[in-house]
């Protein structure tokens, strides 16, 4: 018979390992006490757990600034949960939605070199920030040009076509799971301005990023 301790254990290591299987992998989390202490107490196990799980997929490869996102909508999550039933679903979606990032992460790295698997996860990196294949190259100890000409032969992609790419995808989730407007968007994923951001998602998408949030 396990511990708690060592299911908990258990649940981390397939998250570092981008283990999914299924509804739920590894063994059912414990139904939690009824009673109002009882769930106070699921809820505060459960914002620690996501924590842990959190540090376990950054661990396995998962990007941090993603992780770090995807803890804080999960601990809303958490934090709403009104049954026990409710909060053992919760700790089951945590365990697979960090697992199955890091799974996502490792079959793209998989296919490339691992200076191109690097130069992926600056991408990744820097989606809220300044990003160049300049400053990308001499964190890998390449040379700008022989990175680019890498990166396109092994991906298809320029290292700016891929910045876009990764940039419009994270766009589409956050207008999908904030309230933040399609400006602030733009901004925040550095783009020159909300109508370039605009163009770009429409020539990705086939629509606008506010009719995604009217269709979401």
């Amino acid at each position: 018979m396990k511990t708690w301790y060592q299911e908990e254990r258990e649940q981390l290591s397939l998250i570092r390992e981008g283990a999914v299987s299924g509804p739920y992998a590894g063994s059912p989390p414990a139904r939690p006490p009824d009673g109002e202490k009882g769930l106070a107490d699921a809820r505060r196990q459960l914002i620690s757990f996501i924590t842990l799980a959190s540090r376990a997929a950054m661990e396995g490869g998962a990007e941090a600034g993603w992780a770090l996102e995807a803890a804080t909508r999960l601990e809303a999550q958490a934090r709403s949960a009104s049954s026990a039933e409710e909060v053992a679903l919760v700790r089951s979606f945590v365990q697979n939605t960090f697992a199955r990032e890091v799974r996502r992460v490792r079959d793209v790295s998989a296919d490339v070199s691992p200076d191109v698997a690097a130069c992926l996860a600056y991408i990744d990196a820097h989606l809220e920030s300044e990003a160049t294949l300049q400053e990308a190259a001499e964190l890998i100890g390449l040379s700008p040009y022989y990175l680019g000409r890498k990166f396109k032969r092994e991906t298809g992609r320029s290292f700016s076509q891929a910045l876009r790419e990764h940039r419009l995808i994270r766009a589409e989730a956050l207008l999908a799971e904030t309230d933040l407007d399609a400006a602030e968007i733009s901004r925040r994923l550095q783009f020159a301005d909300p109508s370039y951001f605009g163009k770009c998602y429409r020539r990705r998408t086939g629509h606008s990023p506010g009719s995604r949030r009217t269709r979401s």
